[in-house]
């Protein structure tokens, strides 16, 4: 099939379920292009050999090709992030129908990280080709303002209540992220219409698509002489990292025990104040790596952390790291009211508590600590085991397929 992804976040930036189902679309024989802005993802500045100004062309694993509109950098203030947004819309809108406008496409496939009204230059390529869009819904709007202390009789939240029934009615298909969001996003689409596809990942244990890769030796080091505990992957408000800022600070007597933060985002500057506040020397900061790097590094975790804040819309929510973290065959401590802790609890691969519990988090890393090796790798096989039969990329990209022949009418 010829397939165009659409999405504000694309290689180099560091977002495997994205950038890795497009290659595993390829591999399975499909024709795939990818809509996107320059890469700044999450410095906030762009990356090396990329301009401002102009539109873009290059090639992703030699026969993907991605057309790259301009954007303006998120750099560190919300005022840039909002220009961000608005200037993809902007320029996408001008630039995708006018770059693209020789190629055809049996659907478009909206990856929809960040912002929903991203999706705006994909309706317009939508009538422009007379194609079937289809949008990934990776977070509940506009619910997701509520986190930001805006109530449901706020102007701003019934404008993106307008907007979102609109993106849903121009949608042909919905796919969401976690069986939680089938309800709240019924209540804005026909219910026809939406189908659960979970984020999924590269079996990186077993592929040849990620190869082991030399990790700092400073990283090495801790890894080799502490037992620990990883948290990966975005650093922002909604990860609640002060509930493991807080389990860290009682956990500070366990000698052998590291918990290390490897990403980057809005809250790393708040938590190397914390660590150097309050002389937190059990919490090691590395900042980001790549895919393959970590693969590596989960290979000699002792345990993996996922947090998220105890607030609905994110109960709803699976993060994606769960699916890389039961890839990877390690014992998961989750801090998790909602569907992701059901996930882990489902799985049998680990230790879960509510959200936001700093005693039960540090509790059930202290009840790792003293885990014999069998059960600790019983955890990790039940992981694999689970990762394999429901989130695996391969599998999971065969299922995409079979959902749009079937609503496209091929089948």
């Amino acid at each position: 099939m010829r397939i165009l992804i659409t999405t504000h976040y694309f290689y180099p930036e560091n977002f495997p379920v994205i950038n890795d189902l497009a290659i595993t679309l390829r591999d399975q024989g499909h024709q795939v292009h990818i809509g996107t802005g320059k890469p700044n993802y999450s410095g906030g500045k762009l990356y090396k050999n990329y301009k401002l100004f102009g539109f873009k062309k290059e090639k992703y694993v030699k026969d993907i090709n991605i057309y790259r509109t301009p954007i303006l950098p998120r750099k560190d203030r919300k005022i840039n992030l909002l220009l961000n947004y608005i200037s993809y819309i902007i320029t996408g809108s001008i630039t995708f129908p006018y770059y693209l406008r020789k190629h055809k496409f049996d659907f478009i496939l909206h990856y929809g990280a960040g912002p929903m009204s991203s999706i705006i230059p994909s309706i317009i390529m939508k009538f422009q080709k007379k194609t079937h869009l289809v949008i990934w819904v990776q977070d509940l709007w506009p619910e997701t303002l509520s986190s930001y202390g805006f109530s449901d009789k706020n102007l701003l939240y019934g404008l993106l209540k307008f907007l979102v029934k609109r993106i849903y009615l121009y949608s042909d298909t919905i796919l969401v992220q976690s069986k939680a969001f089938i309800k709240p996003v019924s209540k804005y689409a026909d219910r026809e219409k939406i189908f659960y596809y979970p984020n999924s990942f590269i079996d990186f244990i077993n592929d040849s698509m990620s190869n082991k890769v030399k990790l700092p030796d400073k990283l090495i080091k801790n890894l080799n002489e502490y037992k620990c505990f990883i948290f990966a992957g975005n650093l922002g408000e909604a990860q609640s990292l002060d509930t493991i800022v807080g389990a860290a600070k009682i956990l500070k007597d366990h000698s052998l025990c590291r918990i290390l933060f490897i990403g980057s985002g809005s809250k790393l500057k708040w938590l190397k104040r914390e660590k150097e506040k309050y002389n937190i020397k059990n919490i090691i900061i590395t900042g980001p790596f790549s895919s393959s790097q970590m693969n590596e590094v989960y290979s000699k975790a002792y345990g993996l952390i996922v947090t998220l804040k105890n607030e609905d819309v994110f109960n709803y929510t699976v993060p994606s790291k769960i699916q890389s973290y039961l890839a990877a065959g390690k014992p998961i401590i989750a801090a998790l009211s909602g569907e992701g802790g059901k996930i882990v609890t489902e799985s049998q691969s680990g230790l879960v508590c509510d959200s936001e519990d700093v005693s039960g988090l540090a509790n059930n890393i202290v009840k790792l600590l003293n885990t014999g090796s069998v059960q600790r790798k019983k955890y990790g096989k039940n992981g694999r085991k689970f990762f394999i039969e429901n989130f695996e990329m391969r599998k999971k990209a065969t299922e995409l397929i079979a959902i749009m022949k079937k609503r496209i009418g091929y089948i």
